[in-house]
């Protein structure tokens, strides 16, 4: 998917299933290794999502790798989306604890479901 039609999907998903903050989503090339604390490498650079300033609002930006395959790429904004429907205050502080915690899970599979009928019919596919 391209990056319009990835914000075209994320809108939809901001009716349905509202985050903390506004979302953005962006495609990018500039995912750096993810790091831990003691500077070990964590994680994928597929993509993130992370809280960022803007016009001092707090929004919550998801980032897909562009050089992802088109599918690929509507597959990591799903799951990253559901880091955003689950994000929480402190969560960049506390990355280790909220990653991949159970609220995560049920938002992620929520989103799996929301779509099915989407999937099923091949309308998403057919976006690619």
């Amino acid at each position: 998917m391209t990056g319009k039609q990835l914000r075209a999907v994320a809108a939809r998903l901001e009716v349905v299933y509202p985050c903390l903050h506004p979302v953005r989503v962006k495609l990018t090339k500039a995912l750096g290794p993810h790091l831990r604390d003691d500077g070990e490498p964590l994680g994928c650079t597929w993509g993130d999502t992370r809280v960022v300033k803007t016009k001092g609002q707090e929004i919550l930006e998801i980032r897909v790798n562009v050089g992802l395959d088109p599918i690929a790429r509507f597959m990591v904004f799903v799951h990253e989306y559901a880091h955003a429907m689950s994000w929480r205050p402190g969560h960049q502080i506390d990355a280790d604890v909220f990653d991949h915690s159970p609220e995560w899970g049920l938002a992620e599979a929520r989103l799996w479901v929301y779509f099915a009928d989407e999937l099923n019919e091949g309308q998403i596919v057919r976006a690619f």
